[in-house]
Order: C-alpha cells, then structure tokens, then sequence
C-alpha cells in the first residue's frame, strides 16, 4: 500500500492544520472496539495517547514557541554542529507559525522539536508504532508525514 499524497496546500494555515488535527494523534485502528460516551468526552478535554488536558497543552506549546524556538531565533549558532547547517531566521520564523498555528486549533503538542541537518525544523510525535512529522524545509515548505514504523502511510503538504 502507498501512502496517500496530496500535492497542493489549500486555505490559510489554520484550516490546513485543521486536516493535520483530525489525524495527528489518531489511535491505530482497534478491531471489534466500540467507543463509549465517557470515552468520547475524555477524547475532548485530554490527549487519548499521553493523558493531558488542554490547559498543559498551552503550557507546552508557549515553552516550545517562547522558549525553543525563539532561543533558536535569537541565536541560531546554538544549533550548529559538525556536519549541521543551522536553520535560517525564516525557517525558525514559519517553525514559530506553526506553532501558533497549531495551538490556535487546539493540537497537543508534539513530544520533539528539533533541527534536521539541512538547515529545516521537525515536530514529531510519536505514539506506539505510529511517528507524525511536521517538517519545515530548510526552503520554506511545510509537509505533514505519518509513519507506521518505518513505512511512510500519509503526506501531504502544509
């Protein structure tokens, strides 16, 4: 099975991450389970893979944008290394929109966010065998991947 692809992004940033909140942690499918009424409620006011509510989720995300990534604007030497191109003021600055973006619509945060070696920014979440990526190009492109193992399942861009 290939992974599903969609070629162009359409509409502001928040209504793309919209599509992004419907899958970014989306349990694996569970065979012969049905959903209850208390469980449905949980799903609204906590996150079903790590158990926090959306008040830690603000929490986090202005440690990740406040924190990380304006440390990374301010002085983007501190991610330099041997063999790491450090990211640009514009990708740390569409990184910061992201994240904005993303606690605006309510998504949990994700549980890394790191430099890639070409000069790009990941937030990756990871639950069981399922990796979610939202990759920022050291270019300027944003993609949005989901991984079952090592196999890539979903993509499209941002």
């Amino acid at each position: 099975m290939s992974a599903k692809t969609v070629t162009q992004p359409v509409g502001t940033l928040e209504v793309r991450l919209q599509r992004v909140l419907e899958v970014w942690h989306r349990a694996p499918e569970l065979p012969d389970t049905v959903p209850t009424k208390a469980a449905e409620e949980e799903c609204v006011t906590q996150d079903p893979v790590r158990g926090e509510t959306p008040h830690s989720w603000q929490e986090a995300w202005n440690e990740i944008i406040e924190v990380r990534l304006r440390e990374w604007e301010r002085d983007p030497c501190l991610l330099e290394d041997e063999g790491i191109e450090a990211p640009t003021a514009l990708t740390i600055q569409r990184a910061i929109q992201i994240a904005q973006a993303s606690q605006r619509v309510g998504m949990s945060p994700p549980d890394s966010v790191v430099p890639d070696a070409n000069g790009g920014i990941v937030f990756e979440k990871k639950h069981g065998d399922i990796a979610e990526v939202i990759h920022v190009w050291e270019d300027g492109n944003i993609e949005y991947r989901r991984f079952r193992g090592t196999r890539l399942v979903e993509r499209f861009p941002l």
